[in-house]
């Protein structure tokens, strides 16, 4: 005998345990599980989806501030008209933040450092030291004549308040040597020109496959009155576009300062209104006030020539029942520092600027807190200097050495530069490092002491030590051989160490 039907009681669900379990979860149903359930709410038979995690929830509310998220691609979030409202709010925050202002400014010192970073050609490169010395001499002088210095100084700048940096090669005839100079190129130039149609292109560059293969640049004069819409391809390997990658498939780059924007807004005008009350309060300023009942009629006779705010000195006669009332200058108030510092911290987060740098005072911190802190703002320094090493330092290298190797004919310099070329083939396989200065130590006497310990456990070398300063080894060791020769003749028992003398071609 079958199995007999047995009607459920009424109100009982008729799913499963497992359906139940999902249900409550707030997940959707499969197929089969929704076809138990006709009175579902989603079409066909299916069960309205409900927010498991809380970050996808509806919570009533944050549904203002959730209203305008959206999972959109890359290139939407960082379109051309979303990054021309970025740069131009950055700017402004630039320009009226004196805070933002110098967090740009030493975030520029920081990355590049004082003198720059400075190139060395690597020993094993084939190259003898005065080879060498003489090559990177003539690097150095390139840079010296083109103004370099500033030039790079301006990439981490332009992080902040453009999001990328442009550069472009230039044939340039007053630079001897070579004629290679570099031009700095708003990023607000780099666009799509009138008509472009290739779906290669991406605001203003054309790809080929993932590798950029040409830039369109607004051309500009001198004169800015003389302007067009007219644009220049320019080939990839003329251009340095710079910018730090935040998402996957990012073409162009993000304001730094975009990210507090909100806050700084924000802050400046709690500043204003907070100061505008402060001062306001300062002035003699107050009301009129009278104790006596007034009728209609009095109303409308309320004393209007009586001044608020007389000149110091002089006495003023109110009305009978009228008297005057200052505002006490009370503002700003006792914790307007605190909560204005709070707020300038969370904006140096955002920037990646430690707020003892950002504005210049680290009297709230600790020696172990500032430590830690500038430790975090130097790795990221750090990792700044990575995307110029290789995305503008070595490229000005490799297109200088090209220039420069031209010259053969009539630069014994210039000779080294082609044997160089010749060897390696491409410039880029030159095996040349990049030093940049080290950042001020918070403790120079511990830095010194640890230097010591690790030379004495042999667990570094002084060419490491040397080099984590930002100097060079030779000239160090040129330097010291020098000072002994120099010793030696104002006393002459002392003798020269053997091992100060340099070897040939070291």
């Amino acid at each position: 005998m079958g199995r007999r039907y047995k009607k459920p009681k009424a109100g009982k669900s008729t799913l499963t345990k497992r359906g139940r379990q999902l249900q409550a979860a707030g997940t959707f149903l499969n197929t089969q599980t929704a076809r138990t359930n006709p009175g579902g709410d989603v079409a066909g038979g299916g069960v309205a989806a409900k927010a498991i995690i809380d970050a996808a929830a509806h919570i009533h509310h944050l549904a203002n501030y959730w209203a305008d998220a959206e999972d959109r691609y890359t290139v939407d979030i960082a379109s051309s008209s979303e990054r021309a409202t970025m740069r131009g709010r950055s700017i402004h925050a630039a320009l009226n933040s004196g805070y933002i202002r110098n967090a740009i400014r030493a975030f520029g010192n920081h990355t590049i450092g004082s003198g720059g970073p400075q190139m060395r050609i690597m020993k094993f490169s084939g190259l003898s030291r005065e080879e060498r010395s003489a090559l990177e001499w003539e690097f150095f002088y390139w840079r010296k004549r083109t103004g370099d210095l500033a030039k790079l100084r301006q990439i981490p700048r332009a992080f902040m308040f453009y999001g990328e940096s442009l550069e472009r090669f230039i044939y340039d005839p007053y630079i001897e040597n070579g004629n290679l100079n570099i031009q700095q190129i708003e990023p607000r130039r780099l666009d799509y020109p009138m008509g472009a149609g290739d779906e290669r292109m991406v605001d203003g560059i054309l790809f080929d496959g993932i590798h950029p293969l040409m830039y369109y640049i607004e051309k500009r004069n001198v004169n800015p009155i003389y302007q067009s819409l007219e644009y220049e391809p320019v080939p990839a390997d003329h251009i340095m576009h710079l910018f730090l990658s935040d998402f996957a498939d990012q073409k162009r780059g993000i304001p730094i300062i975009a990210t507090v924007l909100r806050l700084q807004a924000e802050t400046m005008l709690w500043e204003a209104h907070t100061l505008g009350a402060a001062d306001w309060a300062a002035r003699w300023g107050g009301f009129i006030r009278t104790t006596a009942t007034l009728t209609p009629e009095d109303v409308m006779e309320i004393p209007g020539d009586t001044m608020l705010a007389p000149t110091p000195g002089t006495a003023v006669f109110t009305p009978e029942g009228w008297g005057p009332e200052q505002i006490k200058a009370e503002f700003p108030t006792a914790n307007f520092e605190g909560f204005a510092n709070a707020l300038h911290r969370e904006q140096g987060a955002g920037l990646g600027v430690p707020f003892g740098v950002m504005g210049a005072d680290t009297s709230d911190y600790s020696y172990s807190s500032w430590r830690g802190e500038r430790q975090n703002y130097w790795t990221y320094i750090e990792e700044v200097q990575d995307v110029i090493r290789d995305n503008a330092l070595d490229p000005r290298f490799q297109k200088w050495i090209e220039c420069y190797s031209t010259g053969w004919r009539t630069d014994p310099v210039a000779e080294i530069a082609l044997k160089l070329l010749e060897k390696y083939g491409d410039p880029a396989r030159i095996p040349i490092t990049w030093q940049f200065p080290h950042p001020p130590s918070a403790d120079p006497e511990k830095d010194a002491r640890a230097n010591e310990i690790n030379l004495r456990n042999h667990v570094t070398s002084l060419h490491k030590v040397i080099e984590k300063e930002g100097m060079d080894y030779d000239e160090i060791m040129e330097e010291l051989l020098e000072e002994a020769r120099d010793l030696a003749k104002l006393i002459p028992n002392i003798d020269v160490p053997p091992n100060m003398e340099p070897a040939e071609n070291a």
